[in-house]
């Protein structure tokens, strides 16, 4: 007599090498998203900042601030089109900073200038902090400004 199928120990051994595959693989995707989410804030960041060097190249100002999730006045014509200042639990922050007696070493800086990052996802924080290589950057758990100039 032939046999069809397969027996339920058999289907449960191949259960068991899966979830041990799995539990296996998972731990390691979670760095790996943070990681690509990182750089995917990275690659905003520089689209921002190409985008206000080219408002104050033009205007010979930069773009003033502007609140959570906004666009800066001026900005929108040098950004990508359909960039957002949002993007899934990321949010972005044009920030300016009037400095009256400029920078310690440099009196004729008066301006600094910014993008502020705010996410839940502080594992991503984490990672942005490590993979970012600008000038400045600095924040909290849930909240990084990466400082353009």
């Amino acid at each position: 007599m032939t046999r069809r199928g397969f027996t339920v120990l058999e289907l449960l051994a191949v259960l068991a090498i899966f979830a041990l595959l799995a539990s296996l693989a998972v731990p390691r995707v979670g760095p790996v998203v943070s990681r690509a989410e990182a750089t995917r804030v990275i690659g905003d960041y520089n689209a921002i900042r190409h985008a206000a060097f080219d408002v104050r190249e033009t205007t010979g100002s930069w773009p003033a601030a502007a609140g959570d999730g906004e666009v800066p006045p001026g900005m929108t014509a040098a950004l990508p089109t359909g960039f957002g200042f949002t993007h899934g639990g990321t949010t972005y922050r044009w920030r300016t900073w009037s400095l009256p007696d400029g920078l310690p070493g440099a009196p004729a800086d008066t301006v600094v200038v910014a993008v502020e990052v705010t996410s839940s996802d502080a594992a991503m924080l984490v990672a942005l902090r490590k993979l970012y290589r600008g000038p400045i950057a600095f924040g909290t758990n849930n909240r990084i400004i990466l400082v353009v100039e």
